[in-house]
């Protein structure tokens, strides 16, 4: 399985040329993972190369705070005693990178190969797949369950609509208005579908890696010098250290958040291209809990507090951390130490294998978290080690399975991810220092009232406009 890893956590820039190149090229755009086999989730909720190339058979729109078919208009539920019924009425006028037209066949075929696969990772495995059975029409996609499922028809929400089948590029043929011609290290060209009538761009090329020159270029705030950012825009990144809860209990997490300048890192280390928070979850989505103070930063506080807690949870004193990082030095780990060492507990930064993960106290991560993300997968308790680690509370784990189910829902209920907010707050099993912006410029004027940042297709509505 071929894989081009493209991690590139500190965003930033654009800058927008002539409005009337047939051609567009787009470099510095974070792609996380991407798999030439098969798009998956991570490049369905992708806004750039996802929403252009791959889209997903639904979304949830954090716009409209609801879930929308793009496969599909609408979808009818009828419950019929214990069992139930989806009908999926289908959408005209898509099309296969091919120019070949959709058809209700071609989800059924869809839904047939993918949906065990799809449960198991959006439900850890907690839901159980009912027997059923798919009926087709023209128009229509019907499944037909012998017993209710858990969750609802939304199941698709972020999920790329695609079949194998292979061309130059990957193994995969998707629906989008751009077709991926090729991939040539770690450049990917599109080309527009001629079925879908697009004007312009005619070609885009979406680069992992800034190049100079480009159309649009997402930077790095380091790559910005002393400029300073007059349009911030909100991304998916979320930089913090993850704690091991075997080795660092909540009462000392917490702690240790405060001992963590997380401004001044957000001013020298990001150019202020971020902003504070309180959890994982976005800040500009309507399930954060906005009442919820950040923590303080004061290290007299740590300092007057840290014995009492060092005692009570019976750990030795001078306390030492060994914190995994992806770097041998940056300025995160170099202020982390000078703020820890002055409330005398000694940190030791490691690369990544040097130390088995059950004996790491922490990890210097940045993590995409996204709209659509429902965190079971990274922080329930059976949840697979990833870069985070579960902090093993039953009351976290039935809220995330509600949430988790409610995203699959027509109107998912951001009540509950508010109450994800809160336990996380109070679990704190990430040190958040903030969350990621880029910096949008542009030669030509932009009116940023027109374009609704929360809105899933705000690229492809800002592209027609140059």
């Amino acid at each position: 399985m071929k894989k081009h890893k493209l991690f590139l956590p500190f965003l930033s820039v654009f800058t927008l040329f002539s409005p009337k190149a047939q051609s567009l090229e787009i470099s510095g755009w974070p792609i996380s993972v991407f798999n030439n086999l098969a798009p998956g989730r991570s490049l369905g909720n992708d806004p750039v190369l996802g929403r252009l190339a791959c889209p997903p058979v639904s979304r949830f729109n954090l716009e409209t705070q609801r879930s929308e078919g793009l496969l599909f208009k609408n979808v009818a539920v009828d419950a019929q005693g214990v069992g139930s019924k989806w009908t999926y009425e289908m959408r005209s006028g898509i099309y296969w990178w091919s120019g070949e037209p959709v058809q209700s066949i071609d989800f059924e075929r869809y839904i047939a190969d993918n949906l065990a696969r799809i449960l198991d990772e959006k439900g850890l495995g907690l839901w159980s797949l009912p027997p059923f059975r798919l009926e087709t029409s023209l128009q229509h996609l019907t499944i037909h369950w012998a017993k209710k499922p858990l969750f609802g028809p939304f199941i698709f929400n972020g999920e790329s609509f695609f079949r194998l089948k292979s061309n130059k590029a990957v193994a995969f043929e998707c629906v989008g208005t751009y077709v991926l011609m090729d991939v040539k290290e770690d450049k990917f060209i599109l080309k527009a579908s001629e079925k879908y009538g697009v004007s312009k761009p005619q070609e885009i090329t979406v680069a992992a890696n800034v190049l100079k020159g480009s159309d649009l270029s997402f930077l790095a705030p380091l790559e910005m010098g002393e400029a300073s950012c007059a349009r911030p825009v909100d991304q998916a990144w979320v930089t913090g250290v993850a704690w091991n809860p075997k080795l660092v209990p909540k009462n000392l997490r917490s702690l240790l958040t405060s001992a963590i300048p997380r401004g001044g890192l957000l001013r020298q280390g990001a150019l202020r291209l971020g902003e504070l928070a309180t959890t994982l979850i976005p800040k500009h989505h309507f399930g954060y809990e906005s009442t919820i103070a950040l923590r303080k930063f004061d290290l007299e506080y740590v300092a007057n507090s840290l014995p009492g807690v060092l005692a009570a949870e019976k750990l030795t004193q001078p306390l030492t951390l060994y914190i995994e990082s992806p770097l041998k030095e940056s300025i995160a780990q170099k202020v982390i130490e000078d703020c820890f060492f002055a409330v005398n507990i000694s940190v030791h930064f490691v690369l990544p294998g040097n130390i088995a993960s059950e004996k790491l106290h922490g990890r210097l991560v940045s993590f995409i978290a996204d709209s659509e993300m429902n965190f079971l997968e990274e922080l329930h308790s059976k949840a697979k080690q990833g870069p985070l680690w579960s902090p093993d509370s039953n009351d976290l784990n039935q809220a995330l399975e509600h949430y988790a189910i409610s995203i699959t829902q027509p109107l998912p209920d951001l009540t509950l991810l508010k109450r994800v907010h809160r336990l996380l707050y109070d679990l704190e099993p990430v040190s958040v220092f903030f969350h990621h912006q880029s910096c949008l410029q542009s030669k030509k004027p932009i009116e940023m009232g027109k374009l609704k940042l929360n809105h899933p297709d705000w690229f492809k509505i800002l592209i027609r406009t140059l």
